[in-house]
């Protein structure tokens, strides 16, 4: 593969930071092969474990798209 120079960040609101909610955005990159995948999921604020569903979310799509990435795009 490329030289490819991935980064993802995630940054808890201040209003989250006040009432001790967790951050509830996810971002998850990977490389398989020639694949490089970006995955990010907002997480609802108003449900309280937002946060969990976020990661799973950008879990599965990351490994869906990198695994099956010629069967989804070719």
């Amino acid at each position: 593969m490329n030289d490819w120079h991935l980064a993802s960040a995630e940054s808890q609101g201040v209003g989250h930071q006040k009432s001790g909610t967790p951050c509830q955005d996810k971002t998850l990159f990977q490389v398989s092969g020639d694949v490089a995948v970006i995955a990010l999921a907002d997480g609802a604020g108003s449900a309280s474990l937002s946060h969990f569903g976020a990661t799973v979310a950008t879990e599965t799509i990351s490994n869906l798209l990198a695994s099956e990435f010629d069967g989804l795009y070719m």
